[in-house]
């Protein structure tokens, strides 16, 4: 059993063709609720019926607030979406350490945003989303071979490169790829979005943006 800590939850909007995280929210809630529809009437032995109806959908962000963050969603940038009346893409995910993912994906607008401050403190945060449509669910558990250990290989972005491979990844069984946030680790194709594309004949990894100087890339594997 692997359990998700509240520091691996976060919640993310889709823009510019790529998933921004909404920085600094140290505190996210979501709430999935059914409408029910009560079908019984006086005399059915004292008990209540009912039905499900509507689905409605919100969730609760908030945080300290920051400024001019790199491909993130900070406050400014919900306020204008509101401002907007922008209808956005909003993620909200949750990963184990053992790097299974469980996320919902839903069209929202946002509905309130608002903030305070004292002088002894930060500048906090808070917005509200509401759901508009359906929902879309995302679970895809990692198999784990029990048998193996897990490996950490960490790299360094120099800055600029779109890939990098190296021999301790070849022919590896790859649990995880990790940047800001979980990667998911395709075999074929074109990375978008949050997705990386493992090449096992030569241990490398293609991203579909490039990486920033200094940034950290864990990639994970067993031994088989």
């Amino acid at each position: 059993m692997s359990k998700v800590t509240g520091s691996n939850v976060m919640g993310y909007v889709f823009l510019d063709g790529i998933y921004k995280p909404v920085v600094c929210a140290t505190s996210l809630s979501m709430s999935f609720d059914t409408e029910l529809l009560k079908t019984s009437r006086v005399g059915n032995n004292g008990y209540a019926t009912f039905i499900g109806a509507e689905h409605s959908i919100s969730a609760t962000l908030s945080g300290i607030v920051t400024l001019q963050q790199v491909n993130s969603v900070a406050f400014p940038d919900l306020r204008a979406l509101q401002k907007a009346r922008t209808e956005i893409l909003f993620r909200y995910q949750r990963t184990d350490a053992d790097a299974n993912v469980y996320a919902d994906e839903w069209m929202a607008l946002i509905k309130n945003t608002s903030d305070e401050a004292s002088t002894d403190g930060m500048n906090t945060f808070t917005a509200t989303l509401q759901g508009t449509g359906g929902i879309t669910v995302i679970f895809t558990p990692t198999p784990i071979n029990t048998g193996g250990k897990v490996i950490d290989f960490n790299y360094i972005a120099t800055g600029g490169e779109t890939f990098f491979s190296d021999p301790e990844l070849i022919g590896r069984d790859i649990v995880g790829a990790f940047k800001s946030q979980n990667y998911r680790v395709i075999l074929s194709g074109t990375p978008v979005n949050q997705e990386t594309k493992y090449t096992s004949a030569s241990g490398r990894f293609d991203w579909p943006i490039a990486l920033d100087p200094g940034e950290h890339v864990l990639i994970q594997y067993q031994e088989i």
